[in-house]
């Protein structure tokens, strides 16, 4: 029966190839004129849309979601251990929602996906906060929350049978939690690679994060 953990002093040569596994923390703050090769899209590259300037990183928005044959303004780093946090530092004053929306992703294929979804309602003059649960041929778009500014950080808090969506202000929270088995390969019914975790900018919006961190 598998296990979690090899003894590989009968194989000196794989020990030697393989060198010291250690878990590291991920953390980008956008210092460096390129982009950090952590970072992945989906399908094809993001030119126009994504722009990178020293400590800040901004996504702009398109009308191709997740589920569509395209390319969605949508980066994001791979789920590295079973409990985990991913989290994204916004600049409020760049970030603009306009008649679009954004938020933070987790997905393990393009129609198995859950999100915290970010829009402003110009009417009523404040930001929406809702969860986004896509399963297949499933899709349910829930309001959780309205708030008259937008967070400071969105998080992932990844556990082995849930994530928590988090939006968080210097003084409150804004979470709901989901079950990851939406997320698993029994639910997609294919072997695949893992959760990517995001952010994601729908329609005439654009969103900038100073930091995105793994830990």
């Amino acid at each position: 029966m598998p296990t979690q953990s090899v003894d590989l002093t009968k194989f000196a040569q794989h020990a030697k190839n393989i060198g010291e596994q250690k878990l590291e923390n991920f953390t980008d703050d956008f210092k460096n004129n390129q982009l950090n090769s952590e970072w992945l899209s989906l399908r094809n590259n993001l030119k126009e849309r994504l722009h990178l300037e020293p400590g800040k990183l901004t996504l702009v928005g398109s009308d191709y979601q997740i589920e569509d044959l395209g390319t969605p303004s949508f980066i994001g780093i791979r789920q590295s251990e079973a409990q985990e946090t991913f989290s994204v530092t916004l600049d409020s004053q760049i970030t603009q929602l306009n008649q679009g929306q954004a938020g933070i992703i987790s997905l393990i294929n393009a129609d198995h996906y859950l999100a915290l979804m970010l829009k402003y309602d110009k009417l009523q003059q404040q930001y929406q906060i809702f969860k986004v649960i896509k399963v297949a041929d499933l899709k349910q778009v829930e309001t959780v929350a309205t708030m008259q500014t937008l967070p400071e950080k969105l998080l992932i808090r990844n556990k082995p049978a849930s994530k928590q969506f988090v939006a968080c202000w210097s003084d409150q929270e804004i979470a709901f939690e989901l079950s990851a088995l939406h997320l698993s390969n029994e639910a997609v019914a294919a072997l695949n690679t893992g959760d990517v975790q995001e952010i994601y900018v729908l329609g005439n919006a654009q969103l900038t994060i100073c930091q995105a961190q793994r830990y």
